[in-house]
């Protein structure tokens, strides 16, 4: 049983975007530094031509921008040129955010457990939670790339998951659709 032209581009149509996200999935959590320098590198490029864009828009209508105009120029090409420069820094950046934001958690969770011992209530889940919390964020901050691969990994594992899952239904559907009808089926329109 041969497939018809037709059906084939049809096939490819329909499983073109699942292989796609196993692809970029496997990518992210095999190669998480890489997929994030790429991500960078086109931000930085998107920036670059933002601000070149803002400057040429500047020129154009000079009453209109003023100084403000200038300063989102400078600081689209600036962002830019420094994303180019160091791709990993928003792998970094991440990182540093995500330790010093668990870090306020875990004080404000210890904070709030010593409240709730002062009143004499129970505490001590509240106090074990503040401490894991702000050793956590200690941990990021001091190792902040770990926090990016890890979440980059966990994100292309589930995007790998997401793309299998989406190509063995189409995969299925279009079986369904391709098998013959039974025969012992009766038509309640004839």
């Amino acid at each position: 049983m041969f497939m018809k032209k037709e059906q084939i581009k049809h096939m490819i149509n329909l499983c073109f975007f699942p292989v796609l996200l196993i692809v970029l999935g496997l990518v992210l959590a095999l190669r998480p530094d890489s997929a994030v320098a790429l991500l960078t590198r086109v931000l930085g490029w998107i920036l670059i031509l933002g601000g070149i864009g803002k400057v040429l828009a500047i020129l154009a209508f000079r009453d209109y921008y003023g100084l403000v105009g200038w300063l989102w120029a400078a600081v689209f090409l600036a962002t830019g040129i420094f994303f180019l420069t160091d791709p990993l820094i928003l792998a970094k950046s991440i990182g540093l955010v995500v330790g010093i934001l668990l870090i306020v958690e875990g004080v404000d969770g210890l904070r709030t457990a010593l409240r709730l011992k002062a009143v004499g209530l129970p505490y001590l889940t509240g106090l074990i939670l503040g401490i894991v919390t702000l050793a956590a964020g200690m941990v990021l901050i001091l190792v902040p790339m770990t926090a990016s691969r890890v979440a980059i990994t966990i994100c292309g594992v589930v995007i790998t998951i997401v793309g299998i899952v989406n190509l063995v239904g189409r995969i299925r559907d279009i079986r369904r659709l391709d098998a013959p009808d039974d025969p012992d089926i009766i038509d309640a329109d004839e």
